[in-house]
Parts: C-alpha cells; sequence; structure tokens
C-alpha cells in the first residue's frame, strides 16, 4: 500500500512539473519567431526606403510621390505591428 502510494505521488509531482515547466520552456520560441519576423520586416522597409530614396535622386519619381510612398511605407509598417506589442530594440544600422 505504502508503494503504490510513492509511485502515485511521483507520478503526479512529475505531470505537475511537466504543466509548470513545459511553457517557462517553449515560451522562448515563440518570442524569437516574433523578433525574426520583425527584425525581417524592419529589413525589408529600409530596402524599399533606400529604393525610394535612389529613384527620387535619380529623378524617376517626383517629390510629390517619393512623399506619398514614403508615407504608404511608414503606414505599412506600422500595420505590420499589432498594437498590443512594444515595439523591439533595435540596433541602428
Amino acid at each position: 500500500m505504502t508503494e503504490t502510494f510513492w509511485i502515485a505521488a511521483t507520478v503526479l509531482i512529475i505531470l505537475a512539473l511537466a504543466f509548470v515547466l513545459y511553457p517557462v520552456l517553449f515560451h522562448r520560441r515563440g518570442t524569437r519567431q516574433q523578433n525574426d519576423l520583425r527584425n525581417q520586416n524592419l529589413m525589408a522597409y529600409r530596402s524599399r526606403m533606400a529604393e525610394l530614396k535612389k529613384e527620387h535622386q535619380a529623378g524617376i519619381i517626383d517629390q510629390e510621390s517619393y512623399q506619398q510612398l514614403r508615407d504608404e511605407l511608414a503606414g505599412a509598417m506600422l500595420d505590420d505591428v499589432p498594437e498590443n506589442e512594444t515595439p523591439a530594440k533595435t540596433v541602428p544600422g
């Protein structure tokens, strides 16, 4: 009887630890994926901004179109970030 109790208690403790530790250990993966997506969006934004600047300097697009496209790109960048998230710290570059 005592042996059965200890086996059952051990199994229950292991299950309880699994329920507690699983979210702690695997929550970081989601955060890492969000940061990767955020960094990819930022790289795409910077790349497109550089293209717009080059096109404007080359005279392909006029000042008004340049400003409009730049504003649209900035708005699209803001749309990619959910409102409940805080902005990620990035290194200027």
